[in-house]
């Protein structure tokens, strides 16, 4: 048989398989994904890439289910075979780092975590590079990212994610709502004030991004991270900087922005600034008070 082209007996378990996964009938993927593998490796191998694509997705289900003991078998044993047959470059020796640190990550050993995830970013960075990392991929890095809580990379590929289109801005912000909601009672990171500016800045480029568009999102952002002084600093002032020149048109938002920022600084004690941003706020009602009743 000729191992340019997948059986047949494969491509139909294939096809139940990604049938399985549309339905959410995932009683049985787990059942369907270990046939995958057996099927393509009795064709094809252990080596070959369409066996190694299916025992990664076969390691996928196992480490779903939380059976920990067999997925580190079979994902010790596919890095073996996966650096071997195609390199270390290849995308599925790439995913099943990520898949390993986040094993490593629920078993509490944070140190091997953090290798795996350090050596699949290096790798996947030359695999984008080399135009190798498929969108997936990448989201693949930014849920990794959030389930090991590692937020400095979670705002990396959320910007990469972005700037290349990998999501949508929606389904980013239902990402951005869960990290935030990681960080319980503590304050967000203070670097999280810098990636929120990146953000606005990369959907500022990018073509076809309206005004309103731009405000729905920031607004979106200030009720995810409500609880979060940095981050309602950041979305007020980018609200503002939206709304530069064009105040009078929007200046209910513009009081209502000037004067949350006063609270905020009455909060962290910069009086000084708190001040200048209740004296701005005031100027703008009086000058609404006034378009009003002239």
């Amino acid at each position: 048989m000729s191992a340019d082209f997948e059986s047949d007996p494969l491509r139909s378990l294939d096809d139940l398989y990604r049938a399985s996964q549309e339905s959410n009938e995932k009683s049985d993927l787990t059942e369907l994904a270990k046939k995958r593998y057996i099927t393509a490796e009795e064709s094809y191998g252990s080596f070959h890439p369409f066996t190694l694509v299916r025992l990664s997705d076969y390691c996928s289900q196992l480490l779903e289910n939380g059976n920990s003991k067999d997925a580190l078998n079979h994902l010790v044993a596919l890095k073996g075979r996966t650096r071997d047959a195609v390199g270390v470059s290849h995308p599925v020796y790439v995913k099943t780092l990520l898949a390993l640190s986040l094993l490593f990550y629920r078993d509490r050993c944070e140190a091997e975590s953090r290798v795996a995830f350090q050596e699949a970013t290096v790798r996947g960075r030359r695999s984008f590079a080399q135009k190798m990392l498929s969108s997936e991929m990448l989201v693949e890095f930014l849920l990794v990212s959030l389930q090991r809580r590692d937020h400095q990379s979670f705002q990396n590929f959320m910007l990469l994610c972005l700037e290349t289109d990998a999501l949508s801005v929606d389904a980013l912000m239902e990402y951005l709502g869960e990290c935030l909601e990681s960080c319980g009672t503590k304050d967000v990171p203070a670097e999280f004030a810098q990636v929120f500016h990146q953000l606005i800045s990369v959907m500022r480029e990018k073509q076809g991004v309206s005004q309103e568009v731009m405000r729905k999102t920031l607004l979106r952002v200030g009720e995810l991270g409500h609880q979060f002084p940095i981050v309602q600093e950041v979305v007020l002032r980018e609200v503002l900087a939206l709304f530069e020149g064009q105040e009078l048109e929007h200046i209910a938002e513009v009081v209502d922005c000037h004067a949350k920022l006063g609270a905020i600084y009455v909060q962290s004690g910069d009086l000084e600034l708190a001040r200048e941003h209740y004296e701005i706020a005031m100027e703008f009602f009086n000058q609404r008070a006034e378009l009003e009743h002239g």
